[in-house]
């Protein structure tokens, strides 16, 4: 049960309001756009720091209540996210390819998943084995690209290690790096993105963009 979808219907039906029409106070001309980019909001939390404020005022929610509801949800998100998840390690490209190539090849080339069990062994262990990952990926692929400048080793869904070529520990975070989703009518298209930890400056560029598009 998504708690947000159900705190979005219950708004609706009490303004006598439609998707429709609230795609459109939401300043969308192209409605299937907006209804396209409300759903993302509703079922992933796409751009939650945008649009949840605009849905509030939009919905007159001054109890909180959408708020509450997308607190909730985001934690379901994320228990989903760690009942899914499994170890895995990341190439970080010695140079950055086209996007196209690399939607096409990266999840094989860049991606390793680790044995699932890897984040309960001895430290030591466990950066033994990665280090030799990465130096057998390196032997593989001499030059170019792929050959790697360092890797990522996402030991746990919040927690990721970063490495340089030489195998030193150089940053930790939540996620440094990922493969993530590129959709496209609806079906997923593999892209490799370069997340490095994001500063104020991204994350207002990000909502700018995010205003664009809304008309």
């Amino acid at each position: 049960m998504n708690p947000l979808k159900h705190a979005i219907e219950r708004k609706l039906e009490s303004l006598g309001m439609t998707r429709e029409a609230l795609a459109q106070r939401m300043g969308y001309r192209n409605i299937p756009k907006g209804l396209r980019r409300l759903d993302d909001f509703i079922e992933h939390l796409s751009h939650r720091e945008t649009l949840l404020p605009v849905l509030e005022s939009i919905l007159a929610d001054r109890e909180g209540e959408l708020r509450e509801a997308a607190t909730l949800h985001a934690r379901q998100l994320l228990e989903e996210q760690k009942r899914r998840f499994k170890p895995w390690l990341q190439i970080i490209p010695s140079s950055r390819p086209s996007p196209l190539f690399v939607a096409a090849l990266c999840p094989g080339l860049l991606n390793q998943v680790l044995p699932e069990d890897i984040a309960t062994w001895p430290e030591d262990e466990q950066f033994t084995f990665v280090r030799r990952l990465f130096r057998e990926h390196q032997t593989g692929y001499p030059q170019g690209w792929v050959h790697g400048k360092g890797f990522i080793y996402q030991r746990h869904v919040d927690e990721s290690l970063e490495f340089d070529d030489k195998g030193h520990l150089v940053q930790k975070g939540e996620r440094l790096g990922h493969a993530a989703s590129l959709r496209l009518n609806s079906r997923s298209l593999p892209e490799f993105v370069m997340t490095k930890t994001v500063n104020e400056e991204e994350k207002i560029g990000a909502e700018r963009e995010t205003q664009e598009e809304l008309h």
